[in-house]
Parts: structure tokens; sequence; C-alpha cells
């Protein structure tokens, strides 16, 4: 799932959010208070690599940072949001084999999210505000709301997605399609379908609701290996 998110991004402007369509629970009450890192292995065609996911929840948000670095290729995902998912603002650094540096910014508001991309060394910047009455989650969230959701058995969900491709609005689906054991671990498998394909991902049932693995149409993998609490005492 992240290497192919990786590389649909950014090719147009990019507006990383997904825009519930009805209020659906989401639960966070489960993310730690103290700083968790997650670290998985990728594989897959472009070649091997490691995805960092960290979190933590205070008393008033949640922060998030996602970073993947493979051959010639490294990006940076940071997401600031409240304690109901609700995001104030995302940053997003991505190099490409040292010679393209793309960023983007995503900036909320009550009513839209205001976009800004700028790309090294075409020097292209862009700009542009999404207005909406809905309610968005940021890209940095996707992982996270998957894991915040109430999933169960046939659980479906919907939502209305940004092509970051090209900024049009496509639906984004959510499916419980089975229960498997990864690693020992009962896992819910979750279908994605999103503007990248569909993909599947492994969450786990219960705990943390870590995400044990992910499977893109591309074959790209990712394997949680480690999972890290640097604050806590043994």
């Amino acid at each position: 799932m992240f290497r192919s998110l990786m590389l649909g991004m950014f090719v147009a402007s990019i507006a990383s959010g997904l825009q519930a369509e009805e209020k659906i629970p989401i639960d966070t009450s489960w993310l730690s208070t103290t700083p968790e890192v997650q670290t998985y292995d990728m594989s897959g065609k472009f070649g091997e690599g490691m995805v960092q996911v960290s979190s933590l929840r205070s008393a008033t948000g949640i922060e998030v940072q996602i970073s993947t670095i493979s051959p010639g290729f490294a990006k940076t995902v940071f997401g600031e949001m409240d304690v109901n998912l609700t995001p104030s603002k995302s940053k997003t650094r991505m190099f490409i084999d040292g010679q393209i540096s793309m960023a983007t910014d995503c900036d909320y508001s009550a009513d839209g999210v205001r976009v800004s991309t700028s790309m090294l060394p075409y020097n292209q910047k862009l700009g542009r505000t999404l207005k909406s009455n809905e309610r968005f989650v940021d890209f940095s969230q996707t992982l996270l709301l998957i894991r915040s959701l109430r999933l169960k058995p046939d659980a479906e969900f919907r939502f209305t997605s940004v092509n970051p491709k090209n900024n049009t609005l496509i639906p984004t689906k959510i499916r419980v399609v089975s229960e498997e054991t990864i690693d020992k671990m009962a896992c819910y498998k979750v279908q994605l379908d999103d503007f990248d394909g569909r993909s599947s991902i492994w969450v786990e049932k219960g705990g943390s609701r870590r995400v044990v693995k992910t499977e893109t149409e591309d074959g790209t993998i990712t394997q949680l290996i480690t999972v890290a609490l640097p604050f806590l005492q043994p």
C-alpha cells in the first residue's frame, strides 16, 4: 500500500483528503498517549525499503508521521488533528533520485482546505482551495482512519476522496472481507478501494489495532517487524 500511494501522489496538485459522506463513529481512545513507532519492511517490483509510522495522542490532539525510504526515493508525511480525527494541517515532503523534490502543505478550516504544492527543480507552484460543508480526513490519516473505525465481519464504509492526480472527487470504499491470522495475531482483512486502485490491509483485532500487513495490486507488500514505545519504562 505505501509504495503505491507514494508513486501515485503529487503528479498534479495534491489535495490529499478523504471527505466523509455521513457521520461514521470514530474511536481513537485506544491510541497510546506514549509515542508509538511501528516499523515495516517493504518489498515489491520497485525494490526493498522501509516504512516507519509514528503516532501520539494527547488531551488536545493526535500527531502522525509516516516516513518511507527505498532506493532513490524518500517521503515523509506529517499530520496534526484533534482526537476525533478532524485535521488541522499536514505537510508532505518527497525526494526522487536526489533530483526532484516536492512539497505539499494542507491547511484546514471549518469549510475546506487550502492546498499548496511546489516542485523543484522545475520551480512549479500550485495552490488550490477546496470548499465543502462535509468533514475532511487528511491523507496522513488514511491508515489511522481504518484503525479507528468499528470493524466487524462484512462491515462497509464509504467516503468521498480527492484524487490527487487530477483533483477530482471519487469514491473511497473500505470493507472487511475476512478474519485471518498474521504472525499469530488475529486480524481483520480490509479491502481498500481508492484512487490508487485496490489494496488489502490486515488490521489487528482489539488491542492497539495495529496495521500488521498491506498488499497492493502491483504486489508491493509491507510487513510489520517492530513496535517501539520509546518512553515507556520497563
